[in-house]
């Protein structure tokens, strides 16, 4: 039988304004998921370990790692920020890799290596900023590292350390406004930043001081660039190699308290306001009105080795 005309209904259409079922299930493939928002992972709070925060994390998420000392080896992921909350009062002893990773930024740490304290190899849109490396008694490791990789190294201090300041190789790292001071040992010199075989760095508005070695070294095959740097009071010379674009000093940079650690510069400093280049170095005027100055290496050295 036919059914009356009053039940029949055009094919293909809805029975009233809604899209159909299947249209809408075949419309939600197409558009794909939508993006989870960023989190925030804390450290100790929800994790105990900055590794385990990690490992939890997903790409654009943040990690926060409150006060303490955490002593492990951690390596980042993909597109994760991990940052000391506040700056330099997560104290890690141990190493830090990023190792073949995109977009990935580590900051604000204290980091004390016996060997090398940040590895950087490989990967793209990397940051390295804002950390302190310190103390170890290894003359090989350095404090940064960059194989293979444009990474972005910037206002970092590197203090007291016995071997090289930052190490490249086959790579177009960008150092720029490092503090990078008294590292290296007697018996064995160690540059500042020691450029190997392949290095293209860019080296600019760094303070390179009174070190054990020379200021910068260029191995064969190697070719920074090195504009607005403070080179000065290192024992192997502060002679440029490279290409020299100019506005590089040798002059004291005036640091507030070098003998205790505070590297911040004092408010006649030639480095506070360089001509033609802007501020030098990773620490401010005003030697103990920021938070990050209060933090001397006497204090990290003095909780590494008590707690």
């Amino acid at each position: 039988m036919t059914p009356p005309r009053s039940k029949l209904k055009p094919a293909g259409r809805p029975t009233s304004g809604r899209l159909p079922i299947a249209l809408i299930a075949a419309s939600a493939l197409l558009a794909g998921p939508r993006p989870m928002a960023a989190r925030e992972l804390r450290v100790p709070e929800e994790h105990p370990t900055i590794q385990q925060a990690v490992d939890s994390a997903k790409p654009g998420d943040r990690v926060r790692v409150g006060p303490g000392i955490y002593r492990e080896i951690v390596s980042l992921h993909d597109s994760v920020q991990v940052a000391s909350d506040p700056p330099w009062q997560a104290l890690i002893v141990g190493e830090v890799h990023l190792h073949f990773l995109r977009q990935a930024v580590f900051e604000g740490f204290a980091v004390v290596s016996n060997y090398g304290g940040i590895h950087c190899f490989g990967g793209e849109g990397i940051r390295i900023t804002g950390n302190l490396v310190a103390g170890g008694d290894d003359t090989v490791g350095p404090g940064i590292t960059c194989f293979d990789t444009a990474a972005l190294v910037n206002e970092n201090v590197i203090f007291r350390r016995q071997g090289i300041g930052i190490y490249c190789e086959r790579s177009a790292a960008v150092i720029l406004q490092n503090t990078i001071v008294e590292n290296g040992a007697a018996d064995l010199p160690r540059a500042g930043i020691h450029c190997g075989p392949g290095a293209t760095p860019t080296i600019e508005r760094n303070i390179i001081a009174f070190g054990r070695g020379p200021a910068i070294r260029c191995e064969p095959g190697a070719m920074p660039t090195v504009r607005c740097n403070n080179l000065f009071g290192n024992s192997g010379g502060d002679a440029i190699c490279g290409v020299d674009e100019g506005n590089n000093l040798t002059v004291d940079p005036a640091f507030c308290d070098r003998a205790n650690g505070q590297l911040g510069l004092r408010a006649d400093s030639p480095c506070a306001q360089a001509a033609g280049c802007g501020p030098l170095g990773a620490e401010a005027v005003a030697c103990a009105a920021s938070a990050v100055e209060s933090v001397s290496w006497g204090w990290i050295k003095a909780r590494a080795l008590t707690e």
